[in-house]
């Protein structure tokens, strides 16, 4: 505190001025008590006391004027008393502080911080590309947490998870679980997408997952058929396409498939695309004039629209297609 004039009416506080550091004046009647005044101009009174085990402590009692300097000498009176008695009004704040933070970290389980995840995820609050993530995403990855990870980790406090914790869960779907590597992967990467939110939530110091995901090499996907079962399937499908005569009898797997079918397969092998973007496909993207096929961003990967170019073959089918059921919206109505 300050040796100068000790401050004795709320009109010598109102005069005090600001400088380029905070400094302190004493203030008359009342021991301990004082006005900080602050380089902004604003003015806080504060109590210095005693703890009872020698400890020094500066007790914030208001700002000045909201309160007046009668009502903080009554206020210091008062925390006076109660230091006289053996409480420490400071610590026993800051012990509380402490406390609250503890039981917020004890309740911070691993199954909380995922929750928080996708709740960021559906607005794109999540990190990453900074873009929401689609509904179908979420509940694949809710799918995968409740199936591999929620009952090992999800009761576990996350700050308390550590690399070795990581290391040995990912190794257990290997070596007890059998899963391949694709499906390892997959669970590490969503864990590895939860503990990065934390870090990004300033929740965690770093991902402890971080170079551990992905335990075992991936390989590429090897094609599920060979030339000549590719010749089968596109002759099948031409097959089925093929408009039969009255009272055709058809045998064996092309008795149920129909016309619309075996065209939707011509045009998904001939494009290369998606399953379901062949399904959902409608005539309105079409501009077979332009020979192409722009498959807008709420239907395709990644939700980037996507332009197909069309051959001469894809042509023919979209036409064999649209003939089917003009007024069907659909190239594939039953597709």
């Amino acid at each position: 505190m300050g040796t100068s004039i000790q401050l004795a009416t709320d009109r010598q506080i109102a005069a005090l001025k600001p400088a380029a550091k905070a400094y302190e004046k004493k203030v008359s009647g009342t021991r301990g008590l004082g006005v900080r005044v602050f380089p902004s101009s604003s003015k806080q009174f504060e109590l210095r006391y005693l703890t009872e085990s020698g400890k020094r402590r500066r007790l914030v009692l208001g700002l000045y004027p909201g309160l007046s300097l009668a009502e903080a000498k009554a206020k210091a009176a008062t925390m006076r008393v109660a230091v006289h008695e053996g409480l420490d009004p400071v610590g026993e704040r800051t012990a509380a502080r402490d406390r609250a933070r503890e039981e917020a970290k004890a309740g911070d389980t691993l199954d909380q911080l995922a929750e928080a995840y996708w709740s960021a995820a559906e607005v794109g609050l999540h990190g990453g590309r900074r873009k929401p993530k689609r509904a179908v995403t979420i509940q694949n990855e809710r799918s995968v947490w409740k199936n591999h990870i929620q009952r090992p980790l999800g009761g576990r406090e996350f700050a308390e998870i550590r690399r070795a914790d990581v290391k040995a869960f990912m190794r257990t779907l290997i070596t007890e679980k059998g899963l391949s590597a694709a499906s390892v992967a997959s669970i590490g990467g969503v864990l590895h997408a939860v503990l990065g939110f934390g870090v990004l939530e300033e929740r965690l110091e770093s991902n402890v997952a971080a170079g551990l995901a992905r335990p075992l090499a991936l390989t590429s996907r090897e094609r599920m058929f060979d030339d000549a079962a590719l010749g089968v399937l596109w002759r099948a499908a031409v097959e089925a396409s093929t408009p039969r005569t009255p009272g055709e009898k058809t045998a064996g797997v092309h008795a149920r498939l129909e016309p619309v079918m075996g065209l939707a397969i011509q045009l998904l092998m001939l494009t290369l695309t998606r399953r379901n973007e062949v399904a959902g496909a409608l005539k309105t993207e079409f501009d077979l004039d332009a020979k192409v096929w722009i498959i807008p961003s709420t239907r395709a990967k990644a939700r980037h629209q996507h332009v197909v170019p069309l051959g001469p073959d894809c042509l023919t089918v979209l036409e064999e297609a649209f003939a089917l059921d003009p007024e069907s919206p659909f190239v594939f109505p039953s597709g």
